[in-house]
């Protein structure tokens, strides 16, 4: 096949996102926020979003992350190796795990 190549389970954890550097986190959030936001009717509770989040992650990372979660924009700044922001229609959500 021309121009096919293969990658390895190392490449493909890594995505070219600026937002997010960890695709199994992305999935976590992602997983986390449409099962217990979106489909109990909690679009727009932050704070519901931020507590699943952070402890789907840290069930499947076994590690400590801090989760922030917003109904609007927010700012910050975060020293981290692993991170990733997601967002449905209300809440925005970055999760990091703390170096």
């Amino acid at each position: 096949m021309h121009g096919a190549r293969v990658f390895s389970s190392k490449d493909v954890e890594v995505e070219d996102d600026p937002t997010c550097n960890d695709v199994k986190l992305k999935t976590i959030m992602q997983e986390s926020c449409a099962v217990n936001i979106t489909y109990r009717n909690l679009t727009k509770d932050a704070t519901v979003a931020k507590r699943s989040i952070q402890k789907a992650i840290e069930e499947k990372f076994s590690a400590k992350f801090n989760v922030i979660c917003a109904n609007g924009d927010f700012s910050y700044v975060a020293y981290t190796e692993t991170y990733c922001q997601t967002s449905n229609d209300d809440v925005t959500c970055y999760a990091f795990k703390p170096l």
